[in-house]
């Protein structure tokens, strides 16, 4: 089984933080990762992980070191794309305006190989978890647009997840 105390802010697992009054994006998934029992990832942890996360390079692509290009062929998100101002030409032939960054907590982006893995050790063995399913999506600046994850049946396409606002007091 999965760490069930590795993402702060989501539901299931012991020592969960998550409140029901928080703002939160659900996430089907059940698998035996570090998701296991998981369906909700708080905004606050989203936005957290983001701000401790490197910026996006010139280089960013579809693959390699993470953050990656988010060019959203799926067009889950583009209203919030065409809000963003366009990247300097420098950024890519066909600039992205939003980048894709690990949701999982204890993916290290300094450590990561030139693929976006963990380092591997002399036995080439993974040094670190994984990047995961889940994806914080956000400008240039870091700034929290939405969550996309990797559907159970897919490693390559993307789902939006659904976000819930704060309840208010008075419901």
């Amino acid at each position: 089984m999965g760490n069930m105390n590795c993402c702060p802010g989501t539901t299931g697992g012991q020592g969960s933080t998550f409140s029901s009054k928080s703002s939160y994006y659900s996430v089907p998934r059940n698998r035996d990762d570090y998701l296991a029992g998981h369906h909700r990832y708080s905004k606050r942890s989203a936005q957290e992980l983001l701000q401790t996360a490197p910026d996006p390079t010139v280089r960013a692509g579809r693959n390699g070191r993470r953050p990656h290009a988010h060019f959203d062929d799926e067009h889950h998100y583009p209203g919030e794309r065409a809000s963003l101002s366009p990247l300097p030409a420098a950024f890519h032939a066909n600039p992205p305006r939003l980048f894709g960054y690990a949701g999982n907590p204890g993916f290290d982006y300094a450590t990561q190989n030139s693929k976006g893995k963990p380092q591997s050790n002399q036995a080439r063995e993974a040094v670190g978890p994984e990047a995961g399913p889940i994806r914080l999506v956000a400008d240039r600046d870091r700034n929290l647009v939405g969550v996309s994850y990797h559907p159970l049946d897919s490693e390559r396409r993307f789902e939006r997840a659904t976000y819930h606002p704060r309840r208010s007091r008075h419901s």
